[in-house]
C-alpha cells in the first residue's frame, strides 16, 4: 500500500508514473496525469483515448495499484467517499465505485454529499441581467430522485429532518421515510440545545 509521503511522480515526454523513494517503478510512465485521494483511498490515473489525441480518459486505481475501475470513462472522474465518485467537467453526475454504475446522470451543475445516505444536488441557470439562478434536489443513494430540482435552500435541521424553502415559504422533509410534511411556514429556525425546533405558521 502506498502513501503520499513514501513516493514520488515522475515524468517523461509529457507522461507520468510513480517511482519509490529508492528510484523503483512501481507504476510505469504511460499517463496523462495521476491524481491521489489519500483520504478516500484512490487515485485517478488518465490516458490519451485511441484515435482521439485531446480526449482523456480515466480510470481508478486502488492504494495497492490495483484497478478499481478500468481506463475507460470519458469524464474525469474525482472520488468523494469510499463509495461514491464525482463524474463530469461542466455538468456533474454520480458513479457508484463498486458497481461501476452511473446512479446520478450528468445534469448538475453541483453534486454534494449532504449525509452519508443523501445527495444534494445544484442547477444553475445563469442570467445575464442579474445573479444565477440556483435551483436545489435531493436524491437518496441508490440514486432515487427524492425531491425535483426546484427548491430555493436546503438545510439540515437535524439527522432525520431537512428544512426547504421555496419562494418564502418552509418545509420540512422528513428523511427517515421520505415524506415532505404537508404543513407549511414562513419561518423555521435551527434546534436548540434541547432539539427544540422554532417556527412560525402563514396564519
Amino acid at each position: 500500500c502506498i502513501r503520499d509521503s513514501d513516493w514520488v511522480e515522475v515524468s517523461q515526454n509529457g507522461l507520468w508514473g510513480i517511482s519509490n523513494l529508492n528510484g523503483e517503478s512501481v507504476l510505469p510512465i504511460e499517463y496523462t496525469s495521476i491524481i491521489l485521494y489519500e483520504e478516500q483511498g484512490y487515485i485517478v490515473v488518465s490516458k490519451k483515448k485511441d484515435s482521439f489525441p485531446f480526449q482523456n480518459i480515466y480510470g481508478i486505481l486502488n492504494m495497492n495499484l490495483e484497478t478499481v475501475l478500468p481506463i475507460a470513462c470519458t469524464d474525469p472522474i474525482k472520488p468523494i467517499s469510499k463509495e461514491y465518485a464525482l463524474v463530469g467537467s461542466s455538468t456533474f453526475g454520480i458513479l457508484a465505485i463498486s458497481s461501476n454504475q452511473m446512479i446520478i446522470p450528468t445534469f448538475y451543475s453541483e453534486i454534494k454529499l449532504l449525509t452519508n445516505k443523501l445527495f444534494v444536488v445544484t442547477k444553475k441557470e445563469n442570467r445575464y441581467w442579474s445573479n444565477p439562478l440556483v435551483r436545489y434536489g435531493l436524491y437518496d443513494k441508490a440514486g432515487k430522485r427524492l425531491l425535483p430540482c426546484e427548491y430555493d435552500e436546503f438545510k439540515p435541521l437535524t439527522d432525520n429532518l431537512l428544512k426547504l424553502r421555496t419562494g418564502s415559504q418552509y418545509l420540512i422533509f422528513r428523511t427517515s421515510d421520505q415524506q415532505t410534511l404537508k404543513q407549511s411556514y414562513s419561518f423555521i429556525g435551527q434546534p436548540d440545545k434541547e432539539g427544540n425546533i422554532i417556527v412560525q405558521g402563514n396564519d
